[in-house]
Formats: structure tokens, sequence, C-alpha cells
């Protein structure tokens, strides 16, 4: 069901209104009243028979027409009676203010009224919210103190507190609202629903999103914001990044799955924008419902300070943002412009002498010029030129040059810079105290114009052998795979891995070894479900040449983990072939509580020992999305060759990353996988090591 009649209703109901001014029940009606909604309104409680000059009625039944959406005010433990009430009007939205459900561990309650929301057709956003309100139709359908400054950002906010702090702070910073959400529990209504939602929502040019957790949900979350992001925007602020508990996790990949890290990931997969901050949720957010995306990579600075554009370059290659210096066309451009003793390099200092002209005709051939794909005007105060002159010729520029292109202002100075910047905004130009918070709007922009011009292929899945996969998984009764289980497994699904053996004595190396199946040199590994880190117990032999080598390498393996891990259960040992020499990385996958599979990559080594440099995505993930999970680690020069080294084969390291997303994926009862190391070479990867648990 659509959530239009919620978010502009024709008619709402106050179920729980009171003449109290001190009641919940009697805010929420008065924000109604007083806003100016031009609907049916409709307080309802037993005991009044008016209401703020509206008749009350005694139940939603009495109330005469339709009602689009009811606003539940009353006990919790009322609430299943009131939305029974609800189901025979055929309302069609609930909003379920009152608390005490699932937050105080009420969670049977909650479901109560969820499954009779449900059973009804009933869409409830809630409960335990402030409400809602839509600038654009005059509705304060919450209790919060008053509107919003009204612009084109749909806030959705998981704390009803902070939608209520943030509407007096919007008209502070003047960062406009179109509609503002608070979601609480969310038994139903969730953020994917709003966001699927105000994809075409005619008033909204950007959403912000306030989260705490979303239930499970990931996976749907996923979908909507990949759809909605082609149309418009979406910023998130995702709050608490303290690790989940992981008792059973053996594997790296659920060791470094914090949950800041596979959120990263699946907001880079759907286009979502990352906040670090409240106010770099609203400082994006403002931008990027003003500004068009950012095609291509080079913005230019134009300033009158030198200190300021060190600060924004800095600032600018930190998030690879490139600062080209221009070509020398427009650099002759700026000669006519800037005096001798300035600089027509990037940035461009104008120099402190400058007056408004300068800055817009310096913007203009900025603008003009296809070289140029964003500008960053950063204006320091001086007894030379008002701030606001500074802002109008920011706007005349734009409006002479006609070309759309996104550029942000920078006004570093007191009052009068921030009414220059409150100017600016009500134009349609965002403005912002600092150089720092200038450029990570623009990284926004360049990140939303990166995604929209990036090819959104869906994920084709391979052809694999599951059956063989199937055949082990169904043959096992552990928990942990042994490791030439686990790299049978990634050989059925097209995973190079080098030729193993698994031997349980002495004789059996030798008989192995006799037929000739293994060329050497040779690497012997303990096996066993009791030791995951092998060389931590003496557990891993290296460049065995001969038979006698490997007899006694398999007498040494058993007498150092016996001696380190005396009660440990050893299956055997695990003989394979050397892989060829390359780059160490690490791919892995788990099953998340919140997205589900999902899929990991890392440089191997101290990288992700130590700097745990790892990346996530939402499995299944296609080989172009892996290709850009590549790049996204610190070290990821490692792979295009240093000191000689070859760069290594990025199409089949991606594809390896791909096919083990889809192993994840097509298997639930698979918890954690991950092969670390995977030799990356020139010509192919190598799978040398695999652990695979089971749930």
């Amino acid at each position: 069901m659509t959530l239009q009649n919620l978010i502009e209703p024709t008619s709402i109901a106050v179920i729980g209104a009171s003449p109290n001014p001190e009641k919940i029940g009697h805010q929420i009606l008065d924000n109604i009243v007083r806003g100016g909604f031009d609907g049916g309104v409709y307080p309802i409680n037993p005991k009044e028979r008016e209401i703020l000059g509206l008749k009350c009625y005694p139940n939603i039944m009495e109330v005469p027409g339709q009602v689009d959406v009811a606003v539940i005010v009353v006990p919790a433990e009322i609430v299943p009676s009131v939305l029974e009430d609800c189901a025979k009007k055929r309302v069609s939205h609930v909003v379920v203010i009152s608390s005490g459900f699932s937050e105080v561990g009420n969670k049977d309650l909650e479901k109560e009224i969820v499954e009779i929301c449900r059973k009804n057709s009933m869409r409830l956003l809630g409960p335990n919210v402030i409400g809602y309100i839509n600038t654009a139709t005059k509705l304060n359908a919450s209790f919060g103190p008053d509107f919003p400054f009204p612009g084109k950002i749909a806030f959705l906010t998981q704390s009803g507190a902070l939608g209520v702090a943030i509407t007096g702070w919007t008209w502070m910073e003047r960062v406009g609202l179109s509609v503002l959400v608070s979601l609480g529990n969310m038994a139903d209504v969730s953020f994917s629903d709003l966001i699927d939602y105000f994809s075409y929502h005619a008033d909204t040019t950007c959403i912000a999103a306030y989260m705490e957790g979303i239930k499970g949900d990931g996976r749907k979350l996923v979908e909507a914001a990949s759809q909605t992001s082609l149309n418009v925007p979406i910023v998130a602020f995702k709050a608490g990044r303290s690790e989940r508990g992981r008792a059973a996790t053996v594997s790296h990949t659920g060791s470094l799955a914090g949950e800041s890290g596979v959120y990263d990931g699946a907001f880079k997969q759907s286009g979502i924008i990352r906040a670090n901050s409240l106010h770099e949720l609203f400082d994006k957010s403002l931008g990027l419902s003003l500004l068009p995306p950012m095609v291509g990579g080079n913005c230019l600075i134009i300033t009158n300070a030198g200190g300021a554009g060190v600060m924004a370059a800095d600032t600018a290659e930190k998030l690879d943002i490139e600062i080209y210096d221009p070509p020398e066309r427009l650099k002759r451009t700026f000669k006519s412009i800037v005096p001798p003793y300035g600089s027509v390099n990037n940035p461009i200092d104008l120099t402190a002498m400058a007056i408004g002209g300068d800055f817009r005709e310096a913007i203009k051939a900025a603008l003009l010029d296809p070289s140029v794909n964003a500008v960053l005007v950063a204006y320091t105060v001086t007894r030379m030129v008002d701030p606001m002159d500074i802002a109008k010729a920011v706007h005349e520029a734009i409006s002479s040059a006609g070309i759309k292109k996104p550029i942000v202002v920078n006004l570093i100075g007191g009052v009068e810079c921030e009414t220059a910047a409150k100017w600016l905004k009500g134009h349609g130009i965002p403005s912002y105290p600092t150089p720092e918070r200038s450029i990570k709007v623009i990284s926004a922009l360049r990140g939303y114009g990166d995604y929209l011009a990036s090819e959104l292929e869906g994920f084709k899945p391979y052809k694999v052998d599951k059956r063989s996969v199937e055949e082990i998984l169904n043959g096992t009764s552990r928990r942990v795979l042994r490791e030439d289980e686990a790299l049978e497994v990634f050989r059925a699904y097209g995973i190079d891995t080098p030729k193993t053996l698994l031997v349980k004595s002495q004789e059996e190396v030798i008989s192995a070894l006799k037929k000739g199946d293994l060329e050497y040199p040779l690497v012997m590994k303990i096996s066993s479900p009791d030791i995951q880190h092998k060389t931590d117990v003496g557990g891993v032999k290296l460049g065995i040449k001969d038979e006698k080598e490997a007899v006694k390498a398999f007498e040494e393996l058993m007498k150092n983990v016996k001696k380190a891990k005396p009660g440990a259960e050893i299956e055997g040992v695990v003989v394979q072939e050397t892989a060829p020499r390359g780059v160490e990385v690490i791919i892995g996958g788990l099953k998340d509580p919140t997205f589900g599979p999902t899929v990991m990559f890392g440089l191997g080594g101290i990288m992700v020992e130590v700097l745990k440099d790892v990346v996530f995505r939402v499995a299944p993930v296609n080989r172009e999305e892996c290709l850009k999970m590549l790049q996204e680690v610190k070290g990821s020069e490692l792979l295009k060759g240093v000191r000689g080294a070859k760069e290594v084969h990025m199409n089949c390291l991606a594809e390896g990353l791909s096919r083990l997303s889809q192993l994840i994926y097509d298997f639930p009862e698979i918890a954690e996988v991950d092969a670390n190391p995977v030799i990356a070479h020139e010509n192919d990867i190598c799978a040398v090591d695999a652990l695979i648990r089971l749930e």
C-alpha cells in the first residue's frame, strides 16, 4: 500500500485528544489546527464534546466520512482495541505516538498491534514516535514545537527527540525540510518504505536519514535505496558504532565485520551518501537538495585568502577530489582579473584586494570552462568588500553563465558572513562556514554523480557445481569444515586452489607422494577444527622438497600442535602444492544479522591483522561492483604492482570475489567463510587456505 494517504492526507483524527495543554494529545491537535492544515480534523475523546473549537467524537466510528490517518495517543494497553475500531472505520494509516512497546521489552504487545494492522491492510507508523510534519501541506501531526524551515529535504529520523530538537535549528541554519518523519520502533513502516515513497515526491529533492538500526531490514533497504538514488539522492548518518557480540566467530571475516564496516559497504552499493556527524548529514543534504551532481573530478577553488585555499585543497586531497591547475585558456582569463602577486593556479588566489566584480568574473569563467566540474568559492572577510557583495556576485555569475554545475560557497567571518550565507541559501546556493565542510559537500556531490554514471547491472549467477557443495555440507556433522573440504567447495564455485590432500599418518604421506599427484615444493598444514591460526602453534611447514622432508614435517607438525594445543582435535595434515608468487589478499563472507549474506575483501598480512583494511558488500555482488571494492582498500596500490612486481589480474580477482558472494548467498547454512590468503598474480588467483563455518 502506498504511503500517499499518510504523508498527504485529506483528513486526520487524533485519538486521545485532550483539552489539557500539558497533554501530548492536546499538543498534537493544537499543532494541526494552528499549522493551517486544509483538511478534516477530528478529535476523539469520549469525555469531551469540543476541543479547540472542534467537535469531539466519542470514538472514531462516529466520525462522518472517510479518515485517512488516525494519530493514536492513548496508553499502550488500549492501543489494540483502538486499532480494531480504526480497522472497522477503514482507516488506511495509523500513527501510534504511544510508548510502552518493544523499546521497554514489551514485544508481544507490539507484535499484536502489527498483526491487527496487517490483517486489516492498515499501515502503521511507530509506535513510540513524535509524529510527522509536512511543510508543503502545512500539516504538523507531531508534538514538536513548530514547523521546520520549509525546503526540499525529507528528514527521516529514528530518534523522536532529535526530530523535536532539529526544527529550531533548521531555521537558524536555513536548512529546508519538505517532510519530517519520526519512525520510532519501526514495527511496520520502515526506512525502506519511506525511501521508496520519496523517490517520486514532488516536494523532495533529497532524503536525509538518521539511523540507529534497521531491524533486519537491510536487504530491503539496499533494494529500495538503489532505485531511489537514481531519482533522489540519499544521505544517512548511522549512529551507534559499537561491535556486536561475536562469540561464535572463527574467521577473519567475522571478527572484522564490525557494524560500521558492513553499513559502509551497503550504503556505497545502494548509492547512499554516508555522513559521519549530524552537521555533515545536513551539510551534505542541503548541497544535494539544491545542486546538480558533480560530473567529473576537478574542483576549482576561487579564494581571496591563501590559507582558506590551502585548507580546502588539503581536504580535497583526502577525499579524492582533484584540484587540477586550469588550462592555459582559462589562466589567460584569470590573469586579467588576478593581480601579479596573486595566483592563477588552483586554488585561484584573487588576493585580499578582490572585490565583488572580481569574484563574479572569475566564477563565471570557471563555470563556462569545460575543464571545471565544480567550483568552491572560499571568501575570508576583509575591509575591502562586504560579504553580501560576494554573495550577490556569486548569484550574478551563476545567472550570467547559465551553466548547471555545482558551486559551493565558504564564507569565513562573523555575523555579516552569517547574513550573507542565509541570503545565498535563500537563492539556492549552499554556503558553509569552513573550507572543510564545503569540500565534504563537494565530495558528496561527486559521489552521487559517480553513482549515477555507474552501470547498475544486476547480478548474473555463474555456472557452478552446487550439487558437490550440497554433498559436502550434508555429509558433515561438524560446524567447521576441514580445510580440504572447504577448498573443494571453493573449486566447485570456480575459485582456483592448489592440489590438496588430507593425510592422517606418515604412511599416508609416503603413499600419496609415491603416486605423483602432487608436485614439489609442498606446503603442509595441520588440520584441526580447534585451530584457526595455524602458524601461531607451529602448524605450518613450507618449501618441502622431497619425501624425506615431508615425513619429517608431518612428525614435527604433530609434535608442535600437541605441545601448543594439547586438547585440540587433530583431523590430520593437509598436503598442498605451493601456489605461485603474488600479492596476498583475503576474501570472505558472512551472514550479517541485518543485511544477511555479505562479502568482504582486504589485503592479507599486516593489512588485515593490524590495520583491518577491509571493505564489505551485500551479496551477491557482480564483478563490476567487486572491482570497486578492490579500489577502496587503503593498500590498493599494492595490487597494481610496486618495486618491480607485476600488476595482479584485477578482473580475475574481482570475479573470484563475486563467485564467493554467490556461494554465501546460495547456501544460507554457511555462517562465515574466508580464504586467507588468496594469492593474486598477473594471470589468475589461487586460494591456498580456506575456512567455512556452518550455522
